[in-house]
């Protein structure tokens, strides 16, 4: 696998299959941009960003490390918009043979709000039987919390002397304890207030792989291009519950319409710097997620994402 997995050829593979990932990212739950459409959105991008941030092989070429990192996004689509603060620890050991492996773990903070807009509501969870399927509405309000973490465990196969493959598993939750979308409708003869709360709790197990690229640049920093797949498991109905004074209904969008779209897939790239001192920023996960996430995610707005980190 060594001698025709060469950098030059990875680099080629790896160029072209980023760009068609970023329209592969995610399944349209349908053709208009409803609520449901991008609250599961903002669920599932931060998601991408821990991906982007799990372990990788120090750039030094240290035998062991030990690294701390905080991350910060900032999201919105459709009004709904999050804040979502990260940190992250992770483990580097070298075997003999310049293979090794890296345990990490990460801790996401999700906290919503809105900007009042217009908006399509259109339940992809449930039948609303005593309201029309979908309809228009004003965005009032967005509030609630949720948390995402995991940990991983790697293992490097080293290609060249800066060239390395990665596999490895994670292990991941995303826990949804209040997503709540206040609205109220428009185009009805008596118009009415209504919510819909999409908390819930995701499960998954998530094989992924990461290549790297470093060379050096001056005396003190070297630079390492990283590209990322990873493929959450299960595949799971969206959950949602919508309610208003005198009616409530709920469910999920795999037994309603038999649509299993969250987790997604993501297949994205980063380039960190890192100096002598082990600082470390991903300026290439900054560029690509801004301009790129909104491909993969119809609707979305070019997020703002942070990365830094430091050995110790």
């Amino acid at each position: 696998m060594r001698q025709w997995l060469t950098p030059s050829i990875l680099q080629s593979l790896l160029t072209g299959a980023l760009f068609l990932g970023a329209s592969a990212n995610s399944y349209t739950l349908s053709a208009e941009e409803s609520i449901d459409f991008n609250a599961e959105h903002i669920l599932e991008v931060p998601m991408d960003f821990a991906y982007l941030t799990l372990p990788q092989k120090p750039a030094k070429g240290e035998t062991e490390e030990w690294r701390v990192g905080y991350s910060y996004a900032d999201i919105s689509a459709s009004g709904i918009k999050a804040k979502i603060p990260m940190l992250t620890l992770h483990y580097y050991s070298e075997f003999e043979d310049k293979s090794g492996f890296s345990v990490g773990a990460f801790f996401q903070k999700y906290q919503f709000s809105a900007k009042p807009q217009s908006i399509i509501v259109s339940p992809n969870f449930a039948t609303l039987t005593a309201y029309p399927q979908t309809f228009n509405a004003n965005l009032t309000q967005v509030s609630g919390s949720a948390n995402h973490y995991g940990a991983s465990f790697g293992y490097y196969f080293d290609f060249e002397q800066d060239s390395h493959l990665q596999i490895g598993l994670l292990i991941e939750r995303l826990q949804v304890s209040q997503f709540q979308v206040d609205f109220v409708s428009r185009g009805f003869a008596i118009d009415f207030l209504g919510s819909i709360d999409y908390a819930a709790s995701y499960n998954a197990i998530t094989p992924y792989a990461i290549y790297q690229f470093s060379k050096d640049h001056f005396d003190d920093w070297t630079g390492t291009l990283k590209a990322v797949f990873a493929k959450p498991l299960p595949r799971v109905g969206f959950v949602g519950s919508f309610s208003t004074s005198s009616y409530q209904v709920s469910g999920d969008s795999k037994s309603y319409a038999d649509v299993t779209p969250i987790p997604d897939s993501y297949l994205g790239m980063g380039y960190t710097i890192e100096n002598r001192s082990g600082f470390r920023v991903d300026i290439g996960g900054l560029v690509y997620s801004y301009i790129f996430e909104p491909y993969g995610h119809s609707g979305f707005d070019s997020p703002i994402f942070l990365s830094f980190s430091n050995s110790f």
